[in-house]
């Protein structure tokens, strides 16, 4: 297994808010459609913050000598903002979504996530996931296909539900795999912690029974 393939295979437990839409094979496509229209709309966005950049530079180089160059580097300003703005509300309308939505313990790895639900799944079922990470107010949407079902040992009315991404922007996916990354720098950390902790008190009860 290659390096980035471990990277997103690695799974950790986080409190997630997550809603999820079972959809068929039309609506399944039209929305892998929609996920890279969407994804494409973004990285448009972020080039014409860049061009606009750029105009603003060159006219605002010569605002101190024509007042309507001014007025021109003003309103390319006004022209940005504009476009950072509706990008902003954008998301805060996706994550104002999850305000009522229950948080719950899913394991989750940047290949897929697998979660504890009543609903009458079968193998194969495709779904449409809303997903918000908790610990740093992530949130993305992704396509997803139940490949796996198993009983949920806390409650015999419920089934774990194992999902693979099928369809993710690939932005998304580079800072899932960072959160997933500095999670498990964490967890390294805090077993190391403990070792050290139970190797001095080892030391310690060692060196009572020595006196």
């Amino acid at each position: 297994m290659t390096d980035s393939n471990k990277r997103a295979a690695f799974r950790v437990a986080e409190a997630i808010r997550l809603s999820f839409q079972r959809v068929d094979e039309d609506d399944w496509m039209d929305r892998l459609g929609l996920l890279a229209v969407t994804a494409a709309s973004v990285h448009n966005a972020k080039s014409a913050v860049s061009d606009v950049s750029l105009e603003i530079q060159r006219n605002l180089i010569a605002a101190h000598r024509v007042s309507e160059t001014l007025a021109t580097g003003l309103e390319l300003i006004n022209r940005k903002v504009d476009i950072l703005v509706d990008q902003v509300v954008a998301l805060q309308e996706q994550q104002g979504e999850f305000t009522e939505v229950p948080i719950r313990s899913c394991e989750i790895s940047a290949n897929g996530i697998r979660f504890s639900t009543g609903q009458a799944f079968d193998k194969s079922d495709k779904l449409h996931l809303k997903v918000l990470l908790v610990s740093d107010a992530f949130y993305f949407e992704a396509l997803g296909e139940v490949v796996r079902l198993e009983a949920d040992p806390d409650d015999t009315d419920r089934r774990l539900a194992a999902v693979r991404f099928r369809g993710i922007r690939e932005a998304d996916k580079d800072r899932l795999i960072k959160h997933l990354l500095g999670r498990q720098s964490e967890t390294i950390r805090a077993k190391r912690l403990q070792l050290e902790e139970v190797a001095e008190a080892t030391a310690d009860a060692d060196f009572d029974d020595d006196i």
